[in-house]
Order: C-alpha cells, then sequence, then structure tokens
C-alpha cells in the first residue's frame, strides 16, 4: 500500500489566543488556538484546532478576534504543518 501524498488547502479561523502548554516529557511550547476552522469554500472543517507558535505565526501579529489565513495539511482528521499564514483582520 503507497502512503498517501496529504493535498494542502487554504483555511482560515479565528485567533483566541496563544499560551504555553506543558508537554508530557516536562517541556513547555508556546500553542495558539484558532476558532471555526473553514475551508475555501466557507464550509466548516473543525470548531477549533491548536498549532505550535511558529516564527510565521508571530510575525503576523495576531490579536484576539483577527481571521487568519493559512494553507495546510489534513492528515488523520488533523491539520498539520501550516503555512503561508496571513493575517486578514
Amino acid at each position: 500500500m503507497k502512503p498517501q501524498n496529504p493535498k494542502r488547502a487554504t483555511y482560515t479561523g479565528i485567533f483566541l489566543r496563544s499560551e504555553t502548554k506543558r508537554l508530557k516529557n516536562r517541556h513547555t511550547r508556546e500553542m495558539l488556538i484558532l476558532l471555526v476552522i473553514k475551508d475555501q469554500f466557507g464550509t466548516t472543517v473543525l470548531t477549533h484546532t491548536w498549532f505550535t507558535l511558529t516564527k510565521e505565526f508571530k510575525s503576523v501579529s495576531p490579536t484576539p478576534g483577527d481571521t487568519i489565513q493559512f494553507d495546510a495539511c489534513v492528515e488523520n482528521g488533523y491539520l498539520v504543518r501550516p503555512t503561508k499564514i496571513i493575517n486578514k483582520k
């Protein structure tokens, strides 16, 4: 069986907040939560999702309520590897 190559698509979500989460190995990671994730057709695909707060997310300087547009892959029901992040305010 060949591994599936997930397709990238464009999504939008509403930035709620960022916070530091403690991982199982006692390390911490800065995370952000996006609400109401919609695909490019306006269909809601997730109620919320957590992403690691990367340099690319920090560069758009989101504030609560901002609409963030990004490209991501869907793997096992999760959005992964977000790129091309734009703050649409």
